[in-house]
């Protein structure tokens, strides 16, 4: 959708030089030099952009719309973000083998900072928060998060094993569920809280990092 979502509202994509997506005064010329009035950034670049504006700050009125994913979004990065921008900013959640939920986070008055949410499913998505028997735990009770619903994969490519272990059947539903491994809880509001990892794997810059794997290499 990041690349299609552009032709049926007759827009034009800009897209970095091969690493330009780490450089934050390259983007911050290419959003000024296009007038870019949508971006897609993963929030640790965006802390980084945010910290170094300098002649967007005179040029920041094209930019109406943020999104963010492949990490979580911070406080801070809300806070900074809503000081540099008056745009909307939309916090994207979904792992690579399934799509996903979003949130938009509210205006913040200086100084404010919010609870960062990853929100609701999109359409055709189906989220759960299970306990260890596949039971769906209460609001604001933490449980592990799964997806069903069309927006996911069928499994690992020659990985049964890997499949088998991800991949299991909807008891609620029709379909499969796939397992994140991410912990979660169900808000009052009705949206989703990220709460951590039920494993040791990481994010880092938007890539999962497997602490088993480097541990296995080590011990080698």
């Amino acid at each position: 959708w990041e690349l299609f979502w552009t032709l049926p509202h007759g827009g034009t994509m800009v897209i970095a030089c091969p690493g330009g997506q780490k450089d934050p005064l390259y983007l911050e010329n290419l959003v000024c030099e296009h007038e870019v009035t949508v971006a897609f950034f993963v929030p640790s670049m965006l802390a980084l952009f945010l910290d170094q504006l300098g002649e967007l700050k005179d040029n920041r009125n094209a930019l109406r719309l943020m999104f963010t994913c492949g990490e979580a979004l911070l406080p801070d990065h809300c806070t900074k973000f809503f000081e540099a921008f008056d745009a909307r900013l939309i916090n994207l959640y979904g792992p690579t083998e399934a799509d996903m939920t979003w949130w938009e986070c509210p205006r913040l008055k200086v100084g404010e900072q919010i609870d960062v949410l990853i929100g609701k499913p999109i359409s055709n998505v189906k989220t759960y928060i299970l306990d260890e028997q596949l039971k769906p735990v209460p609001i604001e009770a933490t449980g592990e998060l799964y997806f069903g619903g069309t927006a996911m994969a069928r499994g690992y490519l020659n990985r049964p094993d890997l499949t088998e272990k991800a991949f299991t059947t909807n008891p609620y539903s029709e379909g499969m569920l796939y397992r994140t491994g991410d912990l979660a809880r169900w808000r009052p509001c009705g949206n989703i809280e990220y709460v951590g990892r039920a494993d040791s794997q990481i994010k880092l810059r938007g890539y999962r990092i497997e602490l088993g794997e480097i541990e296995s290499v080590l011990r080698r």
